[in-house]
């Protein structure tokens, strides 16, 4: 086969890429191995902690990796964690889930209300999530290929069940020649959520023996090779398969500042992104993302449109604001115009007095000191 498969290890021409998030209920795929850049190492999946919901000043929704670098030590039966980089997106985020929580605590329901429409509380999506999942190519039982991502209960169970199978069965489930479909299996919500890893088997009628069940073997044959990756020059190029590292832009915590300093908060517009990003016409046709959909957790999140962004050349590091500065938008100027036009006695909705504000009186409005 010309194109290159790894042992999969625990722990040009371009498409548009399938998605594939758990539902609940039966989810039946088979693992592709590691490939290409990643076989020798054999990487067959990749972790991203993504931040959702910044955009170019058209409205094109960017996700990327956050530059967020922690570390946990353990002080005896304690694990102590140290942030040793931040991320602009994801402390500003935090800081406003947290004002969330408090405002539920203090029955303050229009401040947690305003706020949930920012950072989302279940079943209200917000403009902003932040999103840890595990990223790996796979098949369906109906030959597409695709990119499934995996929470972290998910991907212990997987792996777990991996592991099983090559100790107590003697083979390896995402090997090229020998694969098989596994069902990941999900039932319940939130902290109750279970998930269980099976092999997918086929009944067949065995003569003098009867109906017996058997494991579901997948062959990647040439064909199928050739429709996920190719050599070209001694360079691996992706097809339907993915290359796993490549999946989001990994923006500097410089750039991640110019970008959380320069939108507007309430909706997520950002000069920064065009930037960090470049424009949309830099992008290519399978990394422009469709409209984003955002989940709350493991349990009840929503599909995610995932984009790979363009590579454009790193700014130069800025130094940090000293408070997020979000710009006013035209839509609030236009609306803040039209509420002074209108006569002195017209009574305005909650959600028109928002919208006139700009996105620091709103801030300010909710109690809220960025």
């Amino acid at each position: 086969m010309s194109n290159k498969f790894g042992e999969s290890k625990l722990g040009g021409n371009f498409t548009k890429r399938n998605r594939y998030k758990l539902k609940d209920g039966d989810n039946v795929y088979r693992i592709l191995p590691a490939m290409g850049d990643l076989a020798d190492d054999g990487v067959w999946s990749v972790y991203y902690n993504v931040v959702f919901g910044f955009k170019t000043m058209d409205g094109k929704h960017r996700p990327f990796q956050s530059p967020q670098v922690v570390k946990r030590t353990k002080n005896g039966k304690d694990t102590i964690t140290t942030v040793e980089v931040h991320c602009a997106a994801t402390d500003l985020v935090n800081k406003l889930k947290k004002e969330m929580e408090e405002a539920k605590k203090e029955g303050n329901h229009q401040k947690a209300q305003q706020l949930a429409k920012i950072v989302g509380d279940y079943p209200t999506m917000g403009v902003y999530s932040l999103n840890n999942d595990h990223y790996l190519n796979v098949i369906d039982r109906q030959g597409n290929v695709g990119q499934l991502e995996l929470g972290h209960k998910a991907k212990t169970a997987l792996n777990a069940e991996i592991a099983r199978i090559r100790k107590d069965e003697g083979y390896d489930p995402l090997s090229p020649e020998n694969g098989r479909f596994l069902n990941i299996r999900r039932d319940g919500k939130g902290r109750d959520t279970a998930v269980k890893v099976t092999v997918v088997k086929e009944k067949i009628t065995v003569a003098g023996v009867g109906v017996v069940e058997k494991d579901i073997v997948h062959v990647i044959d040439n064909e199928l090779g050739e429709r996920l990756l190719t050599n070209k020059n001694g360079k691996w190029i992706y097809k339907e398969a993915a290359d796993l590292t490549k999946l989001y832009k990994y923006p500097t915590a410089q750039e991640v500042e110019l970008i959380v300093s320069t939108a507007d908060i309430l909706t997520g517009k950002s000069s920064g992104i065009d930037q960090v990003f470049g424009s949309s016409s830099d992008v290519r046709p399978d990394q422009v993302d469709d409209e984003q959909e955002q989940g709350i957790d493991e349990a009840q999140e929503a599909p995610v449109q995932a984009s790979q962004a363009s590579q454009a050349a790193p700014v130069a590091p800025t130094a940090a604001p000293a408070a997020v500065a979000p710009v006013q938008t035209q839509v609030a100027q236009e609306a803040k115009a039209a509420v002074a036009a209108a006569p002195a006695q017209t009574t305005k909705t909650t959600a028109e007095a928002v919208a006139a504000m700009n996105p620091d009186d709103f801030m300010k409005a909710m109690g809220i000191s960025l």
